[in-house]
C-alpha cells in the first residue's frame, strides 16, 4: 500500500528547500526566487515568518511515558500544525491577522464543542498529532522495526538539498537556517531525528495497513450521483424555497441516470446546481440524510430520489450500484482504525501524555481587513470534503485536511502544507473535483 511514503521524497526537498526559502518573497506578494539565486535573509526573524502570537506557545515541556519530549520536536508539531490551521484563512475558514495567519485570539463563537477561542483549538489540535505520533513511535519499537539503510541515507541527501538549496543560498548555517523556521533549539541533528521518526511511523502505518482485515461494507460501497442544491436549516426561507424548486425541477428532468448525468453537468456549468458528481458512499462518511438513502437495503441500481440534508439542502440522487473502493480508500480506512485504536488508548490511559506547563492567552494583534471569523470547527460535508460552513475546497487542500485531520499517524501532513500554505498564498481557489477522499472526524 502507498500509504503517504509516496508524498515524503517530493514533498520534504520542496518544502524545505524551496518553499521556507520563499516565505519573505510570498509575504512581498512576489515570486519565489530561483534556487540559483542568493536570498537576504538577514532580516527574517521566527516573528517575521509566522507572525507575533506563535511564539508563545512554544518552548512547553511535554511527557510521553514519564519521558520528556525534546522540546524541539514538540515545538516541530505546534509549528506545523499553525500552518495546518492557518492554511484554512486562505480560503475564508478561520479569521485572520493582518499577518495573514490564524487569529489565536479570536473567540470561536457557537458549535465551539467546548473550545473559547482558537488558540485553545490550536493547542487541543497539536497535542493530539504529538501524542497520535508517540504512541505509533512506541507501537513501532515494541515491534523492533528498523528504517532501512536505504531510507537513513535517503534523509541524509534532503538534510544536505536543503544546506544546499536553502542554508547556503540565504548565506546562513545550516543550524542558524533551521533555527529561523523551527525555533532557537532545533538544529539539524535534531531535525534528523524527527524526519526519522517521521519515516518510522510511516513504517509502522504501512505495516498495520498492510495486515488490516477490511468489513465486506468497506471494500464494497454504493456508488453515488448527485447533485447539491445548498440550501441548509436555517437559511432564509427563500432560499430555502428556491432550492428546493431547482431540485425538483431538476428530479423531474433527470428520468434515467444518463440523463442525470448530462443534465447536471449543464447546471453545475451553468451555476444553477452548487455542486455535482459521483461518490463512492463510505459508511458513516457522509451527512446522516445522504448516507441513510445510500445504504438502504432496498435500494436498486437506476433508483433516482430528491432527499433533503439540514446540513447542505436539497439532494437529487441516483444509485449507481456497488463499486469496489479504491486504494486509496483502503489505505485511509486501515489508518483511519490505527487512529481509532490510537484515540481510544490515549483516552483509557493506556498511555500518558500532557504537560504540566500553562499556556497564556494569546495576545490580541491587528486582524486583517475585511475578515470575519466562522465560528464553527470544519464538519463534513456531504461528498466527503471538510469545511467550515458548507463552502466547496480545492483537491489540493482535500488531500490536506485528509492527512492532518489524521493526526501524526498521517505522518507528512505537516510537512505538505508547508508547500501549500505558502504556494497558495494571494491564489484563488481552484475548482473542487468530483472524485475525492473521504475525510474521517474526530
Amino acid at each position: 500500500m502507498k500509504l503517504v511514503k509516496k508524498f515524503i521524497g517530493l514533498v520534504l526537498t520542496l518544502a524545505m528547500s524551496v518553499s521556507l526559502m520563499s516565505t519573505m518573497a510570498f509575504a512581498d506578494e512576489t515570486s519565489a526566487p530561483s534556487t540559483a539565486e542568493t536570498v537576504d535573509l538577514s532580516d527574517v526573524s521566527f516573528d517575521t515568518v509566522y507572525g507575533t502570537q506563535l511564539i508563545t506557545f512554544l518552548n512547553h515541556k511535554y511527557t510521553f511515558n514519564g519521558q520528556e519530549i525534546p522540546v524541539e520536536e514538540v515545538n516541530f508539531y505546534f509549528i506545523n500544525s499553525f500552518l495546518d490551521l492557518s492554511n484554512y484563512v486562505y480560503y475564508g475558514y478561520y479569521p485572520a491577522t493582518a499577518e495573514g495567519y490564524l487569529d489565536l485570539a479570536a473567540e470561536i463563537g457557537e458549535n465551539n464543542e467546548g473550545y473559547k477561542t482558537y488558540a485553545d483549538f490550536f493547542v487541543k489540535y497539536a497535542e493530539q498529532s504529538l501524542a497520535t505520533t508517540y504512541v505509533v513511535l512506541d507501537r513501532a519499537n515494541k515491534e523492533g522495526l528498523k528504517l532501512s539503510e536505504e531510507t537513513l541515507i535517503e534523509i541524509d541527501e534532503m538534510i544536505a538539498d536543503l544546506d544546499k538549496n536553502g542554508a547556503q543560498l540565504a548565506n546562513m548555517s545550516l543550524d542558524d537556517y533551521i533555527k529561523l523556521y523551527y525555533g532557537p533549539t532545533c538544529d539539524a541533528a535534531a531535525f534528523k531525528k524527527i524526519l526519522e521518526n517521521y519515516y518510522l511511523t510511516d513504517l509502522y502505518t504501512q505495516k498495520y495497513a498492510e495486515n488490516y482485515t477490511f468489513a465486506d461494507t468497506e471494500k464494497n460501497i454504493p456508488n453515488i450521483r448527485y447533485a447539491l442544491f445548498y440550501a441548509p436549516s436555517g437559511s432564509e426561507q427563500s432560499a430555502l424555497t428556491e432550492a428546493e424548486q431547482l431540485a425538483q425541477e431538476f428530479r423531474g428532468k433527470a428520468t434515467d441516470l444518463k440523463v442525470m448525468e448530462t443534465e447536471g453537468n449543464k447546471g453545475e456549468e451553468e451555476g444553477f446546481i452548487y455542486e455535482f458528481g459521483d461518490i463512492a458512499c463510505q459508511k458513516g462518511q457522509t451527512v446522516p440524510a445522504f448516507d441513510n438513502w445510500a445504504w438502504d437495503p432496498a435500494r436498486k441500481e437506476g433508483d433516482i430520489d430528491l432527499i433533503f440534508a439540514e446540513e447542505y439542502g436539497y439532494f437529487v440522487v441516483g444509485y449507481l450500484g456497488i463499486t469496489t473502493a479504491d486504494e486509496e480508500t483502503l489505505d485511509q480506512i486501515a489508518v483511519t482504525a490505527l487512529n481509532d485504536e490510537i484515540s481510544s488508548a490515549l483516552k483509557n490511559g493506556d498511555y500518558q501524555f500532557g504537560t504540566t506547563d500553562k499556556y497564556e492567552p494569546a495576545k490580541a494583534v491587528p486582524t486583517a481587513a475585511g475578515n470575519s471569523s466562522i465560528s464553527v470547527l470544519p464538519t463534513t460535508s456531504p461528498n466527503g470534503n471538510q469545511d467550515s460552513n458548507g463552502g466547496k475546497m480545492d483537491a489540493t487542500q482535500v488531500i490536506i485536511v485528509v492527512l492532518a485531520t489524521l493526526g501524526g499517524v498521517a505522518v507528512v501532513a505537516v510537512i505538505v502544507l508547508l508547500v501549500v500554505y505558502f504556494a497558495k498564498k494571494g491564489k484563488t481557489t481552484p475548482k473542487v473535483e468530483k472524485e475525492t477522499k473521504e475525510i474521517t472526524e474526530e
